[in-house]
Order: C-alpha cells, then sequence, then structure tokens
C-alpha cells in the first residue's frame, strides 16, 4: 500500500486562501495560542457545520501535522469524507489507503480506494489493488468491482470475463443479469460472437423473439461490416461510422432490386464517401432514370471527379433540356475529362454537334464551349421539359 500512494500529494492544501478563511473566522484566543495548542478538531467540525470543506479539511491537516500520535480511524474516515465533499481525489486516495492499512479486510473501503486511484488516473494501480486481495479470498464483490474497473480502463472484453466467470457462480435472477452485463461488454469489445453467445445463455434461446434475434444479427453485421440481409445493409450504409462498412452496406445494396432502393440510394449520393457517392449515382441511374434528375444536378459540383463524371454521365443518358444549361455551365474548358463528358451530353440531349475533335486542345475547347452558350442563347423555343429531339437546324447545323 505504502508503494501504491507514495506520490500523492500531501494532504495539507497550504494554500494561502484557506488560511486566511480559517483566521478569519477563529476567535482572538485561539489565535493568540501557539498553532500546536489550538483546538483544530473544533474549528474544522464549524468549517463543516458551515460547508466550508476546504477550510475543514486544512484544519484537519493542521491537527494532523501536530498531534500524529493521536489520528485513529475517525480521523481518516472524516479526511476521506471531505476530501469528497471538496473534490479532492488525491487527498481522499491518501486518506483510505492510510485507513486501509488499519482495516485490510475492509473490501468496501478497497473498492473505494480503487476507485479513487482510477479517477486520478492511476488505473493500473487501482487494478493491482483489488486483484492483490483477490488471489488471496477470491472475493465476488471485489471480482465484481474489478470488473467495473477493467470497463472503464477500456478492456472491456477482459471485464465481460469476469461478469461470465460470476455469472456461473449465481443462480437466476442474479446469472441471467450477470450474463446480459457481460454480452455488453463482449459487444463493445468487438466479439460478437460471444455477445451473442451470452446472451442466449442469459434469456435461453427459446426465450428470444424473432425480433431480438434480428436485433442480434444486425449488432453482428454492424460489428463486422458483413450484411446478411437488406435491412443489415441499409443500416450499415445509414449509420456506420467507418466507410469501408459502409461501402459493404452499399455493394449488397447493389446486387438487386429491393422497396425504397431510390429513396436509399438517394441518401448514399450525400455520403462522405466518394466511391459510395459513385456507386449511388449509378444505382440511381439504373433505378431510378430521369427520377433522379435532381440527384444528378445536384452532384455536378461534387469535390470528386468521379462523382462528377458519373452524373454528367446520367445526365447525358436521361436528361433533357432543362438540363441543358447546367451541363453548359460544366462545359470546363480548364478540365478535360469534364468538358468531354459534359459536351457528350449536350450531344445525347439535343443532337447538336460543335466541333469534330474527340479531345480537342484548349483554344479549339474554348470555342465550343462558347459556340455551345450561343447556340443555347439564341434559340427561339424554351425548353419545356421531358427528353428533346433534334433542333430545327438538324445534327451539326451549328458546326
Amino acid at each position: 500500500m505504502e508503494r501504491m500512494v507514495a506520490p500523492l500529494r500531501s494532504l495539507a492544501p497550504g494554500g494561502l486562501l484557506v488560511a486566511v478563511l480559517l483566521a478569519g473566522c477563529a476567535s482572538n484566543a485561539f489565535e493568540e495560542l501557539p498553532p500546536e495548542q489550538r483546538d483544530w478538531l473544533t474549528y474544522a467540525r464549524e468549517a463543516e457545520l458551515d460547508g466550508s470543506w476546504e477550510v475543514a479539511a486544512y484544519a484537519l491537516d493542521n491537527f494532523a501535522r501536530y498531534h500524529p500520535g493521536d489520528l485513529d480511524e475517525a480521523y481518516f474516515e472524516r479526511r476521506a469524507t471531505l476530501a469528497d465533499r471538496a473534490g479532492r481525489p488525491e487527498d481522499c486516495a491518501l486518506a483510505r489507503a492510510r485507513l486501509l492499512r488499519m482495516r485490510p479486510a475492509d473490501e468496501d473501503l478497497r473498492i473505494l480506494l480503487a476507485g479513487d486511484l482510477q479517477s486520478i488516473g492511476r488505473g493500473d494501480e487501482a487494478v493491482e489493488l483489488l486483484e492483490t486481495e483477490i488471489h488471496r479470498t477470491r472475493s465476488p464483490l471485489l471480482r465484481e468491482a474489478l470488473a467495473q474497473v477493467m470497463g472503464r480502463e477500456g478492456r472491456p472484453l477482459e471485464a465481460a470475463r469476469l461478469y461470465h466467470q460470476l455469472a456461473e457462480e449465481h443462480q437466476d435472477p442474479q446469472r441471467a443479469a450477470l450474463l446480459q452485463t457481460a454480452s455488453a461488454f463482449y459487444e463493445k469489445g468487438g466479439d460478437v460472437e460471444r455477445a451473442l453467445e451470452t446472451i442466449e445463455l442469459a434469456l435461453g434461446p427459446e426465450r428470444l423473439s424473432d425480433e431480438e434475434r434480428r436485433a442480434i444479427a444486425r449488432m453482428q453485421a454492424m460489428e463486422t461490416g458483413v450484411p446478411q440481409n437488406v435491412q443489415d445493409a441499409v443500416d450499415l450504409l445509414d449509420h456506420h461510422p467507418e466507410a469501408a462498412h459502409r461501402l459493404n452496406g452499399a455493394l449488397y445494396l447493389a446486387q438487386d432490386r429491393f422497396p425504397g432502393d431510390q429513396r436509399v440510394f438517394t441518401r448514399a449520393s450525400a455520403d462522405d464517401d466518394p466511391r459510395i457517392r459513385r456507386l449511388a449515382v449509378g444505382q440511381l441511374l439504373a433505378r431510378a432514370g430521369a427520377g433522379a434528375l435532381a440527384v444528378f444536378e445536384a452532384t455536378l459540383d461534387d469535390e470528386d471527379e468521379g462523382v462528377r463524371l458519373a452524373s454528367l454521365a446520367a445526365l447525358g443518358a436521361v436528361g433533357g433540356l432543362e438540363q441543358v444549361p447546367a451541363l453548359i455551365g460544366a462545359l470546363d474548358p480548364e478540365d478535360r475529362a469534364a468538358f468531354r463528358a459534359a459536351r457528350r451530353a449536350l450531344e445525347q440531349i439535343t443532337g447538336q454537334l460543335f466541333g469534330v475533335a474527340f479531345d480537342p486542345k484548349l483554344e479549339q475547347r474554348q470555342q465550343i464551349a462558347a459556340q455551345w452558350q450561343e447556340w443555347w442563347a439564341g434559340r427561339a423555343v424554351p425548353a419545356v421539359g421531358g427528353r428533346s429531339g433534334p433542333p430545327p437546324d438538324g445534327p451539326g447545323g451549328g458546326a
């Protein structure tokens, strides 16, 4: 125990403010006495009654300084309580460490001290404090406390195993409750298979409803990123924080039609991952056609080139004259790939052709873009919706 608490700071706050506050509430007779003769316990009690926990702690620390031989269990219990109320976990840990030396078999005190140590970033020492006594006594109370510490320390699988072992020593309903806790920690630690096995032990296979089984299956899919059905895949695509798992969901859904598929892929067109957005544009083209024109136009400005090119191709396949202004706007002479895709889409929609070179030079691209703008500005008939046929002057009329 000495090794565990030696680095902790002294109990005495030693702060000037606390000293001033204490002096302010002291009588003249108190001040006239030398420190070793002052009634520090009385003034600590008065400060406690006022709710001045720091002042009370300072008075107790002075009592300890001048009367070290009079420190008993009651003193350290009182000092730990004040440290708790003042929000000083280091002081609390030191007081309880001293108290535990007096009462080494006190399991509740040992658990409280482990919590103090963990709260000040000394979780490994909290674990050691509990494990040392567990090896000697195999106490179920200490083992459950250790499981809680393990869980808070980011060691969920160790916590799960401890809860599982404790469950084997109990009967229902304690057994079932401990197994359910173990299952939650297995899940948190990524061992979904054990989580499923453990929850079945807790509830019994015959007591799992179809809804619960589906929930467990979805949980497994979310953990592994491997969907087993459409709902798993939709959940992955809509909710998983990892792009790779969302992509797995999108690829699974892309295999076949399913109810609400257009809505799902419309949401996916705004995903953070460009691979998913590109796949979504392609799937919307195949499933919704002209019904997804708003999505195709919205993604013309996507930061990913692949998404922009897929959207241009989709507009060329199902767009109409209403989309011509957006496509002309995408005719960026500085971007060869986008220029080629936008030009191709315009030719598909209008039947109009400017220039014959497949990959014209920059100057030619600038000229072609200007020709498209002039042609559209000079049209007498405004766009009316739907896919148009060739303009009155016929294919190639403006070349």
